[in-house]
């Protein structure tokens, strides 16, 4: 009976604290309050990158080609204020240089910022802690449940 105690409930103690990391990272990330305004933006380029790809090689094309940041930076104006943000979210591949993007940002301070994007905005972080927490806690209640009755 110990080694169910063991094979429940340390699976259960670690996605537990996996999903509480994940959700602490989507807080940490700026998130945008149902109060936040939507402006348009345009991403920017902040630092060159290059990458080599090899199906340029094989096909002959350039080696080197330039690759958009992993963290997106964006251009945005609000009322004739121009403002440049970089995203704290990475993500691959990342947005397009010169394409325009849905900004959310906050009245009050509108250099806070971020894009209207489901990774931009946390809520994958969010939906992942809310899942591995949940699944966390449903282990450990298992193993408790299975003490009680025992």
């Amino acid at each position: 009976m110990e080694a169910l105690y063991l094979l429940l409930g340390i699976p259960g103690l670690i996605f537990s604290f996996m999903g509480l990391v994940f959700l602490l990272v989507s807080r940490t990330t700026v998130r945008p309050d149902r109060e936040w305004l939507t402006t348009t933006g345009t991403i920017i380029q902040k630092e060159k990158n290059y990458s080599i790809s090899l199906n340029n090689i094989i096909n002959k094309k350039e080696v080197l080609s330039s690759a958009p940041d992993r963290a997106p930076t964006f251009h945005y104006e609000i009322n004739g204020v121009e403002y440049e943000t970089t995203s704290k979210v990475q993500q691959t591949p990342g947005f397009q240089i010169g394409s325009t993007v849905e900004i959310l940002y906050n009245p009050d301070d509108p250099e806070q910022a971020v894009i209207n994007s489901f990774i931009q905005k946390g809520t994958l972080f969010n939906i992942i802690g809310k899942a591995l927490f949940f699944l966390g806690v449903s282990l450990l209640l298992t193993v408790l449940l299975i003490f009680i009755f025992n």
